[in-house]
């Protein structure tokens, strides 16, 4: 019933997520963004949220394969929930410009003559490093911005089909991500649901060629896993597109939900190390060009380190550097307020605090299963300031790694589904009970039937009786045994709670 298979109640419920997944948006207004830009002041930050939006995610266009596999696309929509939100989605939050942060950053590899021509643009057709605008339009809606246009022209291989607007999610609402293929499990559980392929590919290549870092082996999309039984020494692995690699997840702790027992599990220590830290980090190469400036930081060191032999830029642990699979561009991810990164990246900025208890990723696995219980997916969407020389009006914002949002991604069981979970795992517990009590009420009926054979036998010779008419009585009465016992064993729980198709009710599913 585990197998992703269509007549199988999981594959029911890994088709149609039953349950409620909330996306939580939290933003870091800068209040003092004038300052920063006349002076070089340090930003000061006030976070602003959660902004929640619900989401449904449902695979589509599914095609089985004959070796065990199936391929799919999740179709996923989002919608905001004002009732669990702090407040409106058209709340305006001064944030930094990203456009403008990404062209100055790209205009360094570009071509001196397209580096010329942009260079004069910026003045007449920007804002500034920071912008006011809507919850919604930072997300999802997008606004226009015309330096969205300048991005095809410093580096080719960024699309240009974003209607000359910009949001962190734009074009991500009632949308896929691509088609995955996994395996379904009918070639063993150590398999099931982890990821064949994505976008018909079983390697990434965003990273060092031949490398690990390219590897998504043994990775699923964190919905279902391989049932880690009672080996908690094993690891899990995690892909989600957003990642740009694969995560290690190690076992922390047991605890229930639900009363279910679940293992809590969380992202390995080495997850956002830099090379000198973890040296196998060492093939997640950088596409930033090696210009910071660390005399503009004000502070001791600088939050990279750089090598004129190697022209490698690498920042100091605690974030992870996503330029390689984002076009360029400097976009870095972190944990939320860099928990557990270099203190040098929350003081580089004023108002982060870092707290495990509101920042740290987890996410609950049943061990029978390995179905997922919830998660707190938290992790932070940074920018790293870096700019060309000679551009005299941002030449005294700080080249920092600037925080712009943080998200937490969490999905928990409900009670209807709980209780069918329950249920459902207390079946291999009574089947076992029920077929050991079964296998000792035979074996004793068989010893006794070999004690009281010689006496059976004197007593069929004695009354006249033939042999065979007692060997057919015999075993008429074993055949009845045997029957009613069939009955007992293929007997349905009549406490089996009721659930409808989608394994929970619809009244949990309904975020209002």
């Amino acid at each position: 019933q585990l197998q992703l298979e269509p007549d199988t109640e999981a594959y029911k419920l890994w088709k149609d997520i039953p349950l409620p997944i909330y996306q939580k948006f939290y933003f870091f207004n800068v209040t003092n963004g004038a300052d920063i830009e006349r002076m070089g002041a340090k930003p000061v930050l006030v976070e602003m949220g959660p902004y929640v939006y619900a989401s449904k995610w449902r695979k589509k266009h599914l095609v089985h394969h004959d070796n065990g596999t199936v391929s799919y696309r999740e179709h996923k929509v989002y919608h905001f929930v004002p009732e669990m939100s702090v407040g409106n989605d058209t709340d305006i939050v001064t944030s930094l410009n990203g456009p403008l942060a990404v062209t100055l950053s790209l205009l360094q590899n570009a071509p001196s003559a397209v580096r010329v021509v942009v260079g004069l643009a910026l003045d007449a057709v920007t804002e500034g490093f920071f912008i006011r605008r809507s919850v919604r339009q930072l997300l999802f809606e997008g606004y226009p911005d015309v330096l969205t246009t300048f991005g095809p022209l410093l580096n080719p291989k960024i699309p240009s089909n974003n209607n000359g607007r910009f949001g962190w999610l734009y074009h991500r609402n009632n949308t896929d991500e691509g088609v995955f293929t996994v395996h379904t499990g009918a070639e063993g559980m150590d398999q099931l649901n982890v990821i064949d392929s994505f976008r018909g590919k079983t390697r990434l290549d965003y990273w060092r060629n031949g490398s690990d870092c390219n590897s998504i082996d043994g990775s699923t999309n964190a919905q279902m896993f391989p049932p880690p039984g009672e080996d908690t020494s094993r690891s899990l692995y995690l892909f989600h597109p957003d990642f740009c690699r694969r995560w290690k997840l190690n076992f922390k702790t047991r605890h229930s939900k639900r009363g279910i027992p679940v293992y809590r599990y969380v992202p390995d220590d080495s997850l956002f190390k830099n090379a000198d830290d973890y040296p196998p980090n060492s093939c997640y190469i950088s596409r930033l060009p090696a210009t910071a400036n660390p005399s503009l930081l004000g502070i001791g060191r600088s939050q990279t380190n750089y090598s004129k032999h190697q022209r490698k830029i690498r920042f100091v642990s605690g974030v992870f550097d996503m330029s390689a699979c984002k076009y360029g561009a400097p976009v870095l991810m972190s944990y939320p307020h860099f928990l557990g990164g270099d203190p040098i990246y929350t003081r580089a900025v004023q108002g982060l605090k870092p707290d495990a208890r509101r920042h740290a990723f987890y996410l609950d696995v049943e061990p029978t299963t390995g179905s997922s219980m919830g998660s707190a997916a938290r992790v932070q969407i940074n920018v790293f300031i870096n700019k060309p020389p000679g551009l005299f009006r941002y030449r005294n914002v700080p080249e920092i790694v600037f925080p712009v949002f943080w998200q937490e991604m969490g999905a928990n069981v409900s009670a209807a589904m709980a209780e069918r979970m329950q249920w459902a795992l207390r079946q291999p517990t009574l089947i076992s009970a029920v077929s050991s009590v079964s296998m000792l009420f035979i074996g004793f009926l068989l010893v006794f039937a070999s004690l009281l054979f010689p006496f059976y036998n004197y007593y069929l010779k004695h009354s006249g009786r033939k042999k065979e008419t007692g060997s057919v009585v015999y075993t008429d009465k074993c055949n009845a045994n045997n029957t009613q016992m069939d009955k007992i064993m293929s007997a349905t729980d009549p406490n089996a709670p009721p659930i409808d198709e989608q394994g929970v009710d619809n009244k949990a599913m309904d975020p209002n």
